[in-house]
């Protein structure tokens, strides 16, 4: 079931996260969404910490790629489909 309204996805320049030129994982999440949904999105480049206001206050409805706090668990949901183990040597 889709909303009555385009989807407002939110994506943000992270090399292979995301690439205006070239895509990457998140533009290739929000589309296999769209396929199998059958959902339409509205989808816009911004800046991260613009994305999280703007997902508090309701302007944006989904984005990809961020990281969990405390803070953000009061109002997002997360999923994680990205794994990663940073190393320092």
């Amino acid at each position: 079931m889709c909303l009555d309204r385009l989807i407002r996805f939110a994506h943000y320049e992270f090399g292979l996260i995301y690439s205006s030129g070239y895509g990457g994982i998140d533009d290739d999440l929000q589309k296999e969404l769209a396929r199998r949904t059958g959902c339409q999105f509205e989808v816009s480049v911004r800046p991260r910490a613009r994305t999280w206001t703007d997902l508090k206050s309701g302007n944006v409805d989904m984005a990809a790629s961020g990281i969990q706090t405390p803070e953000r668990d009061t109002y997002v949901w997360f999923h994680h489909y990205i794994v990663e183990d940073n190393v320092v040597v």
